[in-house]
């Protein structure tokens, strides 16, 4: 039987139905693997209920969309200059190495499952934020961070999208990428992360194994709820947020603690997160410095060749104090 990759579904970013028309779905599947004619593509967002069934955590409906990778990203732009995309983090959970025994519905083993990176591009190395939110570029708690280029990240995102389970693979351009795997896209606040990686030179629209989305600031039930209040709220322990490599992993933590804690009861995750009134204070530690890798089209020493070597307001003051020397000197 010849192989039909699933329907691209698309989403408005402005509801969450779900699958509430999941039969409208599962026949537009049954139709392509029948080896008939291509449907027209839709955009859909997904519920809790769908992605438990992907996680293969809720049996009802196993056989509808399996074989499913959560691919989650989040991106920092500099605050001064939000075209200037700084950082890029990314998220995996992928289904096949979920336990399928009933094991995986313990949200530590699902996130013990997960692969995370994080990129920086060499160009932007000098810009961190302070002003707005305390930026932490060198914190990323998840493993290594990687120095990229600007002109590496198409290629980079695309590899990724294409099958984020070689995540570790991605950056390293001289590997083959052959695979496809369905994708559902995680984000929190996923029209901001779309129009950054635009910014980037990359649509994600142009991917055709995206099957669907999953936005958790949709998904909480509550307007516009903020990362931290959905994390308190689900007893997660976060550092260092506005480290695009953290957030990522949060997120794709906290999407699948909401999968999970649904399931115990159905409409208890936005209980809970209404209870959280105040947003929580963030916590920031004084980490060692992440580690660091150079992937894509770039070398050891970009970092310090590609960018000023210091801010410009640390370039005026500078001045000033000289300024201020000489006169004081006269």
């Amino acid at each position: 039987m010849p192989h039909h990759p699933l329907p691209h579904l698309e989403c408005d970013f402005t509801s969450c139905d779900g699958l509430n028309r999941m039969e409208d779905l599962s026949q537009q599947i049954r139709t392509l693997r029948l080896g008939q004619a291509r449907p027209p593509r839709v955009r859909r967002a997904l519920d809790l209920s769908a992605l438990a069934a992907m996680m293969g955590l809720d049996t009802a409906e196993t056989q509808i969309l399996d074989d499913v990778i959560f691919l989650c990203v989040d991106c920092e732009a500099y605050e001064r200059a939000q075209h200037k995309v700084t950082e890029v983090g990314v998220a995996v959970l992928d289904t096949r190495r979920i336990e399928q025994d009933g094991s995986g519905s313990d949200p530590t083993t699902i996130a013990s499952a997960m692969q995370h990176a994080h990129f920086r591009p060499v160009e932007y190395s000098h810009l961190v934020n302070g002003r707005f939110v305390k930026g932490c570029p060198d914190s990323f708690g998840f493993g290594r961070s990687t120095w990229i280029r600007l002109a590496d990240a198409p290629q980079l995102l695309a590899r990724i999208f294409s099958d984020p389970s070689k995540l570790s693979q991605a950056a390293a351009f001289d590997t083959p990428w052959p695979e496809k795997r369905n994708v559902v896209l995680v984000g929190h606040g996923l029209a901001n992360d779309e129009s950054y990686m635009r910014r980037l030179g990359f649509d994600m629209h142009d991917i055709s194994n995206i099957i669907g989305y999953a936005d958790t600031q949709k998904l909480a039930g509550v307007n516009m709820i903020a990362l931290t209040k959905i994390l308190t709220g689900l007893g997660i322990h976060a550092v260092n947020l506005h480290n695009a490599g953290n957030d990522a992993a949060y997120t794709l933590q906290a999407l699948t603690r909401m999968v999970t804690t649904e399931l115990g009861q159905v409409g208890s995750v936005e209980k809970r997160l209404r209870q959280i009134t105040a947003k929580p204070p963030e916590v920031h530690t004084d980490l060692p410095r992440a580690e660091y890798v150079w992937g894509g089209t770039c070398s050891p020493g970009d970092e310090r060749r590609d960018g000023p070597s210091r801010p410009r307001k640390a370039k005026r003051k500078m001045k000033k104090a000289t300024t201020e020397r000489k006169n004081l000197a006269t």
